[in-house]
């Protein structure tokens, strides 16, 4: 049941991060998937996991990111041990709009865990990467990133070290105008009109005065 709930509250944040990005034009919005290696210390075995995320990032380097992955392992007495974390991120890519683009970043996780761990419990992470764009509208990235996780009630002080690469599908681009300027802003729709309606005054008021000054000159 907590796997399914889990799952629920990713793909809703997921949707609702995603209606909300739909909004900006001078971003990339990309769509992650991607698996990794993790190892902890004596007390959990190591494991692979799978994961998903929903990147933004500005052409001024700035991004957030919320990623969701699933470890599942055991403890050394052979007791499960279920993570599914769901994170925040915030990061800095160096240039992300060069072929190759270094980045760091680090955010707040929400740990979803089996019993008799408390869940959801509250984690950090750090990470460093780099994204390499293999074609127009796909990236693949590599990234070392560490999750400190601790419940003093059940003895859980981890802090995980993991390896993971994934592969991004870029589903929206910034307008090609903000790359000669970026500082500069998109006009609205709204303002477009009012220029528009601006310009079609200033033509007719022009119009009324040529056709006066042309029976003047007839008279």
């Amino acid at each position: 049941m907590k796997v399914i709930k889990s799952v629920k509250l990713y793909i809703t944040i997921l949707t609702f991060f995603l209606c909300q990005l739909n909004t900006y034009s001078s971003n990339f919005i990309e769509l992650c998937f991607n698996g990794g290696y993790t190892k902890f210390n004596d007390t959990i075995n190591n494991s692979f996991f799978l994961g998903s995320e929903l990147r933004l990032t500005t052409i001024e380097g700035l991004g957030c990111s919320i990623e969701g992955n699933y470890l599942k392992t055991t403890n050394l007495d052979n007791s499960n041990f279920r993570n599914i974390p769901i994170t925040i991120v915030l990061s800095y890519n160096l240039n992300p709009k060069k072929s190759i683009s270094p980045y760091i970043g680090g955010g707040i996780s929400a740990n979803f865990l089996n019993q008799p761990y408390k869940s959801p419990l509250l984690g950090y992470k750090v990470k460093a990467g780099f994204n390499f764009r293999v074609a127009k509208s796909n990236i693949l990235y590599i990234e070392l990133f560490k999750n400190f996780l601790k419940d003093e009630q059940n003895n859980l002080d981890q802090e995980p070290l993991s390896l993971k690469a994934g592969l991004s599908f870029i589903i929206l681009k910034p307008n090609p105008e903000h790359f000669q300027n970026p500082t500069k802003k998109v006009q609205s729709n709204r303002l477009l009109k009012k220029q528009r309606k601006k310009l079609n005054r200033q033509k007719r008021i022009k119009k009324r005065r040529n056709k006066r000054i042309n029976k003047r000159r007839d008279f």
